[in-house]
């Protein structure tokens, strides 16, 4: 039986190992999550222990480098530097300026915050990146469209005298 403290930051368990196996395969546990026995005092990251590394090796993304021996160059591994997840910006580009290229934005800055949960944070990086992408090809796509949409409708306006 198992404690293990979720990507919230809260205590779960205890639980089975099968529970923590399917919590692994889900994505919900990765190799640096925080786990200890019921009983004990010491928490341990995941991928030290040696029932969950078959599970952890085959739910890793392909050419991440989270394994047990290396956790201290993971390339998911958490900095101070805050991942912004651009939710506002996306939500601005599609209401004002362009709304088939603000979905992909709004899809992607949605994933952010729940990968950091995970503590998932390459992919959480990945997804902040591409939604900044879409925010900006948005912008520069739909305040040019909109400009010349308005010179359109005022251009006809005044062409049929009002």
């Amino acid at each position: 039986m198992y404690i293990v403290i979720g990507g919230d930051g809260r205590e779960y368990g205890p639980k089975v190992e099968v529970e923590v196996v399917e919590w692994i395969v889900q994505g919900r546990l990765n190799a640096a999550s925080r786990i200890k026995e019921v009983g004990s005092n010491e928490w341990q990251t995941l991928g030290t222990l040696p029932e969950f590394q078959a599970e952890l090796e085959s739910a890793a993304p392909i050419g991440s480098s989270m394994h047990a021996t290396n956790q201290g160059t993971s390339t998911n591994q958490h900095t101070d530097e805050p991942i912004p997840s651009y939710m506002v910006q996306a939500i601005l580009i599609t209401f004002f300026c362009c709304m088939p290229l603000g979905i992909p934005a709004i899809i992607f800055a949605s994933r952010v915050d729940g990968l950091i949960r995970m503590g998932n944070y390459t992919e959480a990086r990945e997804c902040s990146n591409k939604a900044k992408l879409w925010c900006w090809i948005g912008f520069g796509l739909g305040i040019p469209a909109n400009i010349i949409s308005i010179i359109g409708l005022f251009g006809s306006s005044f062409a049929n005298g009002f």
